[in-house]
């Protein structure tokens, strides 16, 4: 099977459309604020809060 410069097989053609329906459009975008280190949670509770940043915890609500 031939490979490309970085090892990943290439695959033969299987019909599909040549072209994706998302072709040009913006999928996603990427928003992450530079944190500073003030605020921090301690070690325990950083690890059960799942964020040293206090400010970065958000947990949800019960509706």
């Amino acid at each position: 099977m031939d490979k490309t410069p970085n090892g990943m097989p290439i695959l033969p053609d299987q019909g599909a459309p040549s072209r994706c329906p998302c072709d040009g459009a913006q999928l996603a975008m990427v928003y992450a604020p530079m944190q500073s280190f003030r605020n921090l949670f301690s070690e325990d509770d950083a690890l059960s809060h799942g964020t040293l940043f206090e400010q970065l915890y958000k947990p949800l609500e019960e509706v």
